[in-house]
């Protein structure tokens, strides 16, 4: 008998379905997004209009999830939040090329920051930002000057911080959308390997010894931009002079009124060890008296806290002003001559 003849091969225009990754080529794609009207069962609509509008509040759902994440997981999470943008506008860049008429993609993203106001440089990211240095960053951490970095210590002087508020949001952010196993991956970087390597766990981050880093520093300034550095800036100087001035200078001046004027350093040969030992003991007498340094794990944390916390400012500073060296260095490069 004759072979059985074959159809026609489909036109190029028709969409090629993957049926072993169940995903559309881009040649698909482009094909949906022009088809226009559509008439199905008697009911015309416009077809471009309603898949734009889902691209678009998808994209809306993929930030609200990427600050939600930041914020339950901290400083720490900065990079995570910055490759989460930077892929949400790459794709958002790639559709409008095949063809998808969406809102401007700094237009979505200001209204889920919250920073449609012209006249501040303030934003949600900017607030949550100033929040986590305050109480977590600076009183909660020790910088390494070899790694340069902001490390967790064994010990500190204040009560670590928690984020249950923001932990419970994001959890109820999640049980209301990702109801498929796929869910996640698709609002995060639209595949499992990929988000399960570059997304840890929001709770990972207060067990992780490092904590902010120069690539940290950098990735925060891309979010926030160059226009939230000086009220970031201005809130470090701000939080450091409160530091000195509420803590550290009236406890130097309460130690200089116990010490002696008369003050002389004996010779050794003369009156021995022992001898010089017991002559700056008796001087420095009422001073024995004062409380310690730590206040006794005071809730302020002390005076020690605040040399700590006014270091870790003046650290960090140096990390943007890094940071900001380097993104002027990249913007120099790619001008014209």
């Amino acid at each position: 008998p004759p072979p059985p003849q074959k159809g026609p091969p489909p036109p190029s225009d028709v969409p090629a379905v993957n049926a072993s990754q169940g995903a559309l080529s881009s040649r698909a794609v482009e094909v949906l997004l022009r088809l226009g009207h559509c008439n199905i069962l008697g009911q015309t609509f416009q077809f471009t209009r309603e898949v734009c509008g889902r691209i678009q509040h998808l994209i809306r759902k993929s930030l609200k999830y990427a600050v939600l994440r930041y914020e339950a997981a901290g400083l720490s999470a900065s990079i995570e939040l910055s490759l989460l943008i930077e892929n949400t506008r790459l794709a958002h860049s790639l559709l409008c090329e095949a063809g998808a008429q969406l809102v401007d993609f700094d237009a979505i993203w200001n209204k889920v920051n919250q920073a449609t106001d012209l006249t501040s440089f303030s934003s949600r990211l900017v607030k949550v930002t100033l929040v986590e240095l305050t109480v977590d960053l600076w009183p909660n951490t020790v910088y390494h000057h070899a790694s340069s970095a902001f490390l967790r210590p064994p010990s500190t002087f204040v009560p670590p911080h928690t984020r249950d508020e923001e932990r419970a949001a994001l959890r109820a952010f999640e049980a209301k959308n990702l109801l498929e196993p796929d869910d996640m991956a698709m609002l995060l970087f639209g595949n499992k390997p990929l988000s399960r390597a570059l997304c840890p766990p929001p709770s990972q981050s207060d067990k992780d010894a490092v904590v902010f880093t120069p690539r940290h520093a950098s990735a925060l300034i891309a979010v926030l931009g160059h226009e939230s550095i000086p009220p970031l800036l201005q809130h470090c100087q701000q939080r450091g002079v409160d530091m000195m001035r509420g803590m550290v200078i009236p406890y130097i001046q309460k130690v200089r009124e116990g010490v002696h004027r008369d003050i002389k350093l004996p010779s050794a040969t003369d009156y021995t060890v022992d001898g010089v030992f017991d002559y700056f003991r008796v001087k420095f007498q009422d001073l024995e008296g004062y409380p310690s340094l730590d206040c006794g794990g005071s809730k302020e944390g002390g005076v020690l806290q605040s040399f700590r916390e006014a270091g870790n400012i003046l650290a960090l500073t140096v990390l943007f002003d890094r940071a900001l060296s380097l993104s002027r260095a990249r913007l120099t490069s790619h001008l014209a001559p």
